[in-house]
């Protein structure tokens, strides 16, 4: 075993106990370098933990309506009964009962195919906020290939203007749309066509869609509604984006075209986005683009 081998093990070896908080905060350091079986591990006890919050809320809504004499409602019962419920929350977990460690690691882990990860996509864009939707909305898109298929000629001639790589647009819609998923819907439950996630200001006098979104406020993610733009067609929401761009607070970005993640850093800067990882997620895009 190497000392890398060993170093993991150790991790694994000190959250076996759930109730362990040190091992547990030092699994999920383990986590976050990378080391799937760590997170694996991880995903499994935090699904323990959700699973004894779930028995422990029964057990108390149970003990309301208990009999404070019956000699099987004692304390002691209670404590030995605890440890029951923690034996079957981490047997459960173990096996997958609920399947909620392997979401956990299909969002935190590596990329898998026809799967984006929660770590490309944007945390202010347009969500969808199922208990908000009037309406039933539809993809824009088939799937992945369909989106980088259908957009990369339109996004040609526009990245060619503006001096930077079409996939660095394919990306940057890409985080935008949740690759085409997510598209801003009008009030009717029709595609906005919105691409970018540009918003209409007073000086738009198209048509417009008011949606959930969350935004960053000194670094806090909210919950709020915002107003988007709603495009007669994909290509008019590529033609407005580079217009959209040509506003006077882009040009310190426009001069970085030729480096992607100085260039969505500076818009993101100039206020384009307040997620502060902005530029981070769509050069991850990118990467798997270029891949």
């Amino acid at each position: 075993m190497t000392i890398g081998q060993l170093g993991n093990q150790q991790h694994l070896d000190l959250a076996s106990n759930i109730s362990d908080e040190a091992g547990l905060d030092s699994l999920k350091q383990a986590a976050a370098s990378g080391d799937v079986a760590a997170l694996e591990k991880a995903a499994e006890q935090f699904e323990a933990i959700f699973v004894r919050m779930m028995l422990k809320s029964m057990r108390q809504a149970q003990d309301v309506l208990a009999d404070d004499k019956n000699p099987m409602n004692s304390q002691y019962m209670k404590f030995y009964r605890e440890m029951h419920d923690q034996e079957i929350a981490n047997d459960l977990a173990s096996k997958q009962g609920l399947g909620l460690s392997e979401l956990i690691v299909q969002q935190l882990g590596p990329p898998q195919e026809g799967y984006t990860p929660a770590s490309v996509l944007r945390n202010d864009g347009n969500l969808p906020f199922v208990e908000n939707a009037p309406v039933q909305k539809r993809a824009a898109f088939e799937n992945e290939q369909a989106f980088i298929d259908t957009l990369t000629p339109i996004f040609e001639p526009i990245a060619n203007e503006v001096g930077i790589e079409t996939n660095a647009l394919v990306a940057q819609a890409a985080l935008e749309t949740g690759w085409g998923q997510y598209m801003v819907h009008d009030p009717l439950g029709q595609s906005s066509n919105n691409l970018f996630g540009i918003k209409a200001d007073g000086k738009w006098d198209g048509q417009k869609a008011n949606v959930p979104t969350i935004e960053y406020k000194d670094g806090i993610a909210k919950k709020q509604h915002a107003t988007f733009k709603v495009y007669d067609s994909l290509q008019s929401s590529v033609e407005d984006y580079a217009k959209f761009l040509d506003d006077d607070k882009y040009q310190k970005a426009l001069t970085q075209a030729d480096k992607p993640h100085q260039f969505f850093s500076e818009l993101q800067k100039a206020g384009y986005a307040t997620d502060p990882a902005y530029a981070e997620k769509i050069v991850a895009i990118m990467k798997r683009l270029d891949g």
